[in-house]
């Protein structure tokens, strides 16, 4: 594959690859009420 290939697959997968980081290592995340656990969360995490 040609590179600008790769970067449109990298493209698509990095909006997932940082709400799973922001979600598995902020803390308790709540299905429920995501807008209330996302208002508590500060720095890059709240960025993501």
């Amino acid at each position: 594959m040609t590179t600008a290939y790769w970067m449109i697959l990298v493209a698509a997968l990095l909006p997932y690859l940082t709400v799973g980081i922001a979600k598995f290592t902020g803390g308790d995340y709540d299905n429920d009420h995501p807008r209330a656990w996302s208002a508590t969360l500060t720095g890059w995490r709240a960025r993501a």
